[in-house]
Parts: C-alpha cells; structure tokens; sequence
C-alpha cells in the first residue's frame, strides 16, 4: 500500500478501513515504513529537484517487499505515482507500472461483484459522486461508481457536473483562494441539487475542498472517501464471502496480515489501543514529513488549517 500524506495525517481513518477491507478478503499487505511523500506538492510548486529526492526515496522503499501491486487510496498520490515517475527512468517505469487505485484493483479482482452479492438495507443513505480530476484523467469513472452501487447501505444519486474540478487544485486553493471559492460553490450547488445527504470522492483533498464549499454553502451535507463507507458489513464472516472461500484459513494462506516489516517481525499496529497505539500509527510515516522539505510542509498545514476550519463549523452548529 501507498499511503500517501493526505490519509496519514488528515484522514487516518481511511487507511484503516482500507486494511481492513483488503484483509477481510484475505489479501497480505505490505507497508514500507521508509515511504514518504509522493511529491505532487513539490511538483505543484514547481520544486523538481524535491521531487526527484522524494521519488528515489520511494522507489528504494517499494523495492524490497516483492508486492506484485501497489494500491493507492489517494487520486492525487495516484496521479503522481503514474504520471511522473515514469520519467524517472527503468525504476521509475517499473513503479508507476505497478500501481492501481483501489477501485480498479477491487474492479480486477472481481471484489465489487462480491459486494454486490450482500443483501441490500431496506434504507439505505442517498450518496452522489465528485469524480477528482486525478481519476478522472485517468479514466477511472466506472469502477467508483460500480463499488458504490454495490454496497448494501448506498443508493446512488447522479449529480450535474460531477467531473468538474472541485476548485482546490493543491496550491492553487491558497494562490487564487476566491477563484477557488467559486469553483467550490458551484459544486455545492450541483451537490444540493441532487438530494445526497453524502458526496463521496476518492481524493482526501477532495474532500476537504468539498465539505468547506457545502459549510459555506450551508447545506446538511458531509463529504467522505469512499473507503470509509466501503467497509460497512463488508467481513470475512458474512455468507457470501464465506461461499467464496475467503475465511481464516483463506486469509492465513495468502499470508494474509500486515507487513510493514520483515515478516519474522510482524506486527499489527492497527491492534494497538489507546496512546501507544496512537504512537504506532502516527509512527508509520514519519520520516515521510521530514522528506516533503518546506514546500510539502506548508502544503500539509494548509491542508489541516482547513480541516480546523471545518471542525470548528462543526462545533457552532452542534
């Protein structure tokens, strides 16, 4: 898995559910814990000699571990991993060669059809969709919307305009604020017009663009990643994955688990409780932070400036 800066510090939540999603069907996952940024704040700043520190950096990570596939939870760290990299020569290629956004990797392993076998909730949350332009320039449009049709608890609404851009385009949300502004409040408008109490999106900052533009906008709407819904009843122990031979024993032979180090060393940090498993999460990537440099670093506290910003609307309205 690649993790990406955006989940790790922002939406942690989501990394989660997306291991447990990928383990419940028996999958072994492998996190490099020397992994760090993936470099789009660097590029998007026009800083190319960050960039290229923060590619090597990963390509040495993803070296060793032998994962025949590198999922990424995150549009924008996808777009990066495939798009940039490739010039980064052999190793770069070989990399980007191997990546998949998550809904194309459950779309290839035949995971969506499985979902959809789950029996459907009588109510069920009414939830459109943002195509991020990170996907959508890479023709992943399908694949989202099929997972989200699949899970038992979603009905999905169309939206007008889902795969215009979301007006926060990195930086450019910081550098041209009022542009950006309006770009998000005709997104808003189109996210009202569809009656979802949901907008979900593949791109964590997506996410936080989006749900600035709802507050804004005033609307009782929430903005999510999809992984965060796909999670719910999806386990080993219901029948239809247990008809497909992905139990325990399953599991055990894939391998199934965490590998975020040698294997003789394993360890699940997600089992954790309390501070110290707090410690271990926030552990993971680190040194991640350390390598994103100036550029990556004022990216990152934009990012959580605008999550406070949320949260404390949050609060007023509670």
């Amino acid at each position: 898995l690649f993790a990406g800066c955006a989940i790790t510090y922002l939406y942690p939540a989501v990394g989660e559910a997306l291991v447990r999603l990928l383990t419940s069907f028996g999958y072994g996952l492998f996190l490099p814990r020397t992994q760090g940024c993936c470099g789009m704040p660097a590029l998007s700043s026009g800083n190319g000699a960050l960039l290229t520190e923060l590619a090597q950096a990963n390509l040495a990570a993803f070296a060793e571990g032998g994962a025949e596939t590198i999922v990424t939870a995150c549009a924008s760290c996808g777009g990066a991993l495939t798009g940039h990299y490739a010039d980064l020569g052999e190793d770069g290629q070989g990399l980007a060669d191997r990546i998949l956004d998550i809904h194309q990797f459950l779309d290839r392993e035949g995971l969506i059809e499985r979902i959809a076998e789950l029996p459907k909730q009588a109510e069920r949350i009414r939830v459109t969709y943002h195509d991020p332009c990170h996907l959508r320039t890479r023709s992943i449009t399908r694949e989202p919307r099929a997972l989200l049709r699949a899970l038992p608890q979603v009905e999905l609404v169309d939206m007008d305009e889902a795969a215009s851009c979301c007006g926060l385009g990195g930086t450019f949300a910081a550098t041209q604020a009022e542009l950006s502004r309006r770009i998000g409040d005709r997104k808003a408008a189109a996210i009202a017009a569809s009656g979802a109490e949901l907008v979900a999106t593949g791109c964590p900052g997506c996410v936080l663009q989006l749900q600035d533009s709802i507050d804004r906008a005033g609307l009782r709407v929430r903005a999510v990643c999809r992984r965060s819904l796909s999670t719910h009843r999806v386990r080993c122990r219901h029948p239809c994955l247990q008809r497909s031979g992905l139990g325990a024993s399953e599991r055990a032979r894939r391998g199934g688990g965490y590998a975020g180090e040698p294997r003789a060393q394993q360890h699940d940090p997600l089992a954790l409780r309390g501070q110290r498993g707090l410690a271990a999460r926030r552990g993971w990537w680190r040194g991640a932070e350390q390598r994103v440099g100036q550029v990556g670093a004022d990216h990152i506290g934009q990012l959580r400036d605008q999550r406070s910003r949320q949260r404390a609307l949050l609060v007023d309205r509670q």
